[in-house]
Order: C-alpha cells, then structure tokens, then sequence
C-alpha cells in the first residue's frame, strides 16, 4: 500500500532580495570562479566547491589586473 508524500514545510521567513537590485561580484578563493552575491552580504559561499570566501568591506575592493 503506498505511503502518501508530506507536502514541504513553508518557510518560516520569506527570502526577500534587495530592493534596489544591487549585486556585486568577487572571485571564489576556492576554485576561482566567479560568484555574484547581494550588497550587504559578509561572506559567499561558492556552489561549485562550497569555499566560503569573505566579502572586502567596501573601499577594499580589489581592481581586477589587466
């Protein structure tokens, strides 16, 4: 006799993005790949390898060399 599924539980806290859209991107310390986070944020954690890598304050950020 099959068992009936349990629906998923609702979050608990809606995931609400920053109003105005903004994003900033670094460069994982793991795998070096590329990785989009919202402003604001302290630390990202990569997909790819799951490195969290910490977020420059503002200011600190490093220009990419060409």
């Amino acid at each position: 006799m099959p068992v009936p599924l349990a629906p998923y539980p609702s979050p608990t806290v809606p995931f609400t993005p920053p109003q105005n859209g903004g994003q900033s991107q670094l460069v994982c310390s793991g795998c070096r790949n590329l990785l989009l986070y919202p402003l604001g944020a302290t630390s990202v954690c990569c997909a790819i390898c799951s490195v969290v890598t910490t977020v420059p304050a503002p200011g600190n950020e490093q220009k990419p060399s060409s």
